[in-house]
């Protein structure tokens, strides 16, 4: 069992780069990303089945 409301390593800094890179982390797809100024950023993947 996992806790939703918590927070989880979803990769290691060198695996993150400015293209987009899909992952799965309790069954929410996500995208992770670097934003132009080098931060890691990470988002609701738009491309996910309804």
């Amino acid at each position: 069992m996992f806790l939703r409301n918590s927070w989880y390593v979803a990769a290691w800094d060198h695996e993150v780069a400015r293209s987009l890179q899909r992952v799965e982390m309790l069954g929410v797809k996500i995208v992770l990303y670097r934003k132009e100024n080098g931060k890691p950023a990470a988002l609701e993947d738009a491309r996910r089945q309804l």
